[in-house]
Formats: structure tokens, C-alpha cells, sequence
């Protein structure tokens, strides 16, 4: 009910934030600028993840009494947990791009109207946006739901909360839902493993960058205003490449969440050996 009560809460206060800075872009934009994918709304629709994050961290310290070392967040080596993250991040969506494309269920060409600007300032956004739901779902949700419940229950109940964020989204299909809850079960391995925000939080905004920011594909059904590169799907091949939810929404996400899950139990059942002894 807190997480439920802290989004209906920051949802509001977006609203009281946006509405008077989407009045003016609607002032002084033409049609064309408004649509779906414009610059103008990405950055809108950015403005509710530094609130989230913000109420998490107030609801953990001054609700609960924790410390933010309760949802994961450590100091110690947070630079090179972060850096891991990202390079985690690179590489799984690296493997589902090159196997889409190397069964030409994906082309790519550079993107002629790339703005370096727009490029470093999307990167920003999703830094936030990947965080703030990994804190939300994995160090806030996962953690209550865990200490009451149990593990399984934790990482089940987080998953499916996660999934049910992105129900609404364009392009939606159950192959997409069920592999967004296969995301979600992927990062919630990856932070009970790692016990740590910062490489589960930089994982998964990675994962967003490279997709959206990087090679220009959906992110989640979302099609972003800028990106380095431009990747179309084969029409044909709905079913490998996501369609218009992305690739996330394809059978290779499905397989690759699933592989690297059971990578990820193993190293847990790894560890947990290793302390027993």
C-alpha cells in the first residue's frame, strides 16, 4: 500500500508541476512538435522520477526509520557496482539487437538529424528513470513484500507490480507483458545477489539507453524524439523483433531473460554455499 499511496502521490504531484510547463509548450509548439514521440513530452514525461525517488527516500527515512542502506544503496565501491551495471546493461541488449538483426528481423542505419545535446541530456533522464523503479520495485517493494512473505512471494509480487506499470504502454502484446515480468524477476536476481541499487539501478538504464537513446528502438512501447541510430523492425517478423513494443516485446528478450536468470540462481545457490562454509 505505501508504493501503491507514494505513485498515486507522485503521480499528482507531476500533474501540479507539468500541467503549467506542458501549457506553455502547447503555446508555443506546432502540431507537428506535440505528437506522441516530440522532445517536448519525453522531457514532461521525465519530470516524475526525481519526485518518486525523492518520496522513496523520504517514506524509507522518516516512515520506516532506515537507512537508505536498506534499499540497497552502499557507498562503498558504488562507483565500480555502477560501472558493472553498466556494462551489463550494454551487453544484454547488445545480445538481443545482434541476434535480431543477424536473422534480419531488425535493420539499423545512423540517425542524419543526431543532436549530441538531446543525446547526453536523454541519457540523464533514463540515469533517473531506471533508478528510481529499481529502488521502487526492487529496493522498496521487493524488500517489504520479502521480510513479510518471503523471498519468492517478494520477487514474484515486484515483478508482477512492474509488468502492471507497463500494461498501458503502446504496442502492448502478452509476449511483451510476460517478458517485462521476466525483466522484472531478472532484476530482482541481480539485487538479491548483488545487494546493491546502484549495479541493479545503472543495469537497467542501460538497458533502456542502448535501446532507445542508442539504437533507436521502442523503448517499452515508447518511441523517443532522438536517438544515435535508427533500428526498423521487419514487419514479418513481429514475433523476434517486439513489433511496436520493441524489442523488448520479442521471443529473443524472452530467452535471454530467461538464461540469464538461471545464470543469476546459480550464482545466488554459489554464494549461499560459500557462506554456509
Amino acid at each position: 500500500m505505501s508504493a501503491l499511496a507514494i505513485y498515486i502521490i507522485s503521480s499528482i504531484l507531476t500533474i501540479v508541476v507539468a500541467t503549467p510547463v506542458l501549457l506553455y509548450i502547447i503555446s508555443i509548439a506546432n502540431a507537428d512538435e506535440m505528437n506522441p514521440g516530440s522532445l517536448q513530452l519525453f522531457f514532461v514525461n521525465m519530470l516524475s522520477f526525481p519526485i518518486v525517488l525523492l518520496l522513496l527516500l523520504i517514506f524509507n527515512r522518516f516512515v520506516y526509520q532506515h537507512s537508505e542502506r536498506a534499499m540497497g544503496f552502499f557507498k562503498e565501491q558504488a562507483l565500480k557496482k555502477y560501472l558493472m551495471g553498466v556494462c551489463l546493461g550494454i551487453g544484454l541488449i547488445l545480445l538481443v539487437f545482434l541476434l535480431n538483426y543477424a536473422t534480419g528481423a531488425v535493420a539499423v542505419r545512423p540517425n542524419p538529424n543526431f543532436s549530441l545535446l538531446i543525446f547526453v541530456a536523454m541519457i540523464l533522464c533514463f540515469m533517473v528513470q531506471g533508478l528510481t523503479e529499481e529502488v521502487l520495485a526492487r529496493g522498496f517493494i521487493m524488500n517489504k513484500v520479502a521480510k513479510q512473505l518471503g523471498l519468492p512471494a517478494g520477487i514474484i509480487i515486484n515483478s508482477l507490480f512492474f509488468a502492471g506499470l507497463h500494461l498501458l504502454n503502446p504496442g502492448v502484446t502478452a509476449i511483451s507483458t510476460y517478458n517485462i515480468f521476466l525483466a522484472g524477476v531478472l532484476f530482482s536476481l541481480l539485487f538479491y545477489w548483488s545487494d546493491n541499487i546502484w549495479l541493479t539501478g545503472a543495469t537497467h538504464s542501460v538497458w533502456n539507453i542502448m535501446l532507445g537513446v542508442v539504437l533507436g528502438s521502442e523503448v517499452s512501447g515508447m518511441h523517443l524524439p532522438s536517438s544515435l541510430l535508427i533500428t526498423t523492425s521487419n514487419s514479418r517478423d513481429h514475433f523476434l523483433n517486439g513489433g511496436h513494443f520493441g524489442l523488448e516485446g520479442g521471443i529473443f528478450t524472452t530467452l535471454m531473460t530467461l538464461v540469464m536468470s538461471g545464470v543469476l540462481i546459480m550464482m545466488i545457490q554459489r554464494k549461499s554455499k560459500g557462506i554456509i562454509k
